[in-house]
């Protein structure tokens, strides 16, 4: 099932497969919701060729963020307009001519259902029993996308049992999930504190329990300085691929939390980490000898 987001469905061979888990970490506020949600949207109205336009299914589910305002990211992604503008007067005529006008506008309505659970409450075979209703009130997922993994309730501990021991235990039925039902299963997950300043996240950082990434088929993590925000860019690594080459990074990504459109278009990009930390590096030693440069010439 394809992302949308090119370099990292090159790497994928196309996306994300069906009976695969994928996860998404990021710090807080770095945009998991926006990169999920613009996730959604491609599949939901992908066309392959002028032969085929009907999409994939997507079940998007959330709990910190209500379904309006879910379905304002996707209208904001659809208008170039930010979520945080759709309301203001001097834009309803744009939004209206442009939904109006919208080519895919019935695809994704048809495609994408969004559901919302309190966090902390649903436990994975709540979700399970969720989208077993789903499928025989006729919609069938090809992918389902959960917003976030912390948010589930963990489920009762055994006793001698550690709580990253249950945060696998979880992980393992969405994986079970993924192959029982035939759908590609993405997953959103905090980064640790350390994460915050890092220019690249590496699996380290990924919070909670190591099992998580064990289990995974697919991570993909994402990165951000505040000067990054600011430019409205991010750096994301496919820190894991079973199927496939990992390690590749992508520098300068634009990503736009305000209207969830995200490119990789014209990205640097780093055949690895290793790589990655080179060119670090030799910025690092260049930014140096231009402050010594500007010291000698101020003496």
């Amino acid at each position: 099932i394809p992302t949308g987001i090119g370099k990292l469905d090159e790497a994928l061979n196309g996306g994300l497969g069906k009976k695969e888990l994928g996860l998404i970490a990021g710090s807080m506020g770095f945009g998991k919701t926006c990169l999920s949600t613009a996730i959604a949207s491609y599949a939901a109205t992908y066309r392959c060729d002028s032969n085929f336009n009907n999409g994939y299914k997507v079940l998007q589910i959330v709990f910190e963020d209500g379904i309006v305002a879910i379905e304002r990211k996707h209208i904001a992604r659809i208008t170039n307009v930010e979520a945080c503008n759709l309301s203001k007067d001097e834009n309803q005529e744009t939004i209206k001519n442009f939904i109006n006008s919208y080519k895919d506008k019935d695809t994704l309505n048809n495609n994408l259902r969004i559901m919302e659970f309190l966090s902390g409450e649903p436990t994975a075979k709540d979700i399970e029993l969720y989208l077993n209703k789903l499928i025989n009130s006729g919609f069938k997922p090809d992918v389902m996308i959960l917003d976030y993994f912390e948010c589930l309730d963990k489920g009762s501990i055994a006793k001698g049992e550690s709580e990253w021991n249950a945060e696998g235990r979880v992980m393992r039925k969405f994986e079970n999930m993924a192959k029982k039902y035939d759908i590609a299963v993405w997953i959103t997950t905090q980064g640790s504190k350390d994460s915050v300043a890092s220019e690249i996240m590496t699996n380290d950082k990924i919070g909670g329990s190591v099992k998580k990434t064990q289990i995974a088929h697919v991570i993909l993590t994402i990165a951000r300085t505040q000067e990054d925000v600011r430019k409205k860019v991010a750096t994301l690594a496919l820190t894991k691929n079973r199927f496939g080459q990992s390690g590749q990074v992508w520098a300068g990504v634009e990503f736009d939390n305000g209207t969830c459109r995200i490119s990789t278009d014209n990205v640097e990009e780093f055949k690895d980490m290793t790589d990655f930390g080179r060119k670090q590096e030799e910025d690092q030693l260049e930014m140096q000898r231009d402050i010594f440069q500007q010291i000698k010439k101020a003496n």
